[in-house]
């Protein structure tokens, strides 16, 4: 994931604060494989299986209610992303 310098310390403070967070992540990112090969997120998406989904809200936002689907996945370091 592409990181500014102000992105990169929140997401170090929050690893090593140990608070579970959700980045955002936008379609054509380019994502490490535990193989060392990368894909477009939206590839990865596309192998997901539906059940794996879940409909949650995130906030209510300028337009109302927010709902999003959410899926937990290994990340290449063994841990949840």
């Amino acid at each position: 994931m592409r990181h500014t310098a102000p992105a990169a310390r929140c997401r170090a403070w929050l690893e090593g604060n140990r608070v579970r967070n959700v980045p955002a992540i936008p379609k054509d990112e380019a994502l490490p494989l535990p193989d060392g090969r990368t894909r477009q997120a939206r590839e990865l998406y596309a192998v997901v299986p539906v059940g794996a989904f879940e409909r949650r809200s995130c906030a209510d936002g300028a337009k109302g209610l927010r709902k999003y689907n959410w899926a937990a996945v290994h990340g290449p370091q063994g841990r949840d992303h």
